[in-house]
């Protein structure tokens, strides 16, 4: 089980947000989801996230495709 918390001043592994957040749009079957809703998935996983971490990550158009303002799909094939 991933750890609920980082050490003040300390970093995440590379990608865990971005890779926690394709693997929730994975099962919410290609369903809109918004940066609140994701925000409150991975902080009941990894403990308080930022939200500019969560911006960030949902930034990776490889992935991610804005359908509205804070409203993202994962793009199919993602």
């Amino acid at each position: 089980m991933p750890s609920k918390s980082t050490a003040p001043g300390m970093r995440r592994p590379r990608n865990q947000l971005k890779n926690a957040i394709r693997e929730y749009m994975r099962g919410a079957e290609g369903k809109p989801m918004a940066t609140v809703d994701l925000t409150i998935m991975l902080e009941e996983r990894f403990g308080k996230v930022g939200k500019s971490s969560v911006r960030v990550s949902l930034q990776d158009e490889r992935y991610f495709e804005r359908v509205s303002p804070g409203v993202f799909t994962l793009k199919p094939g993602a």
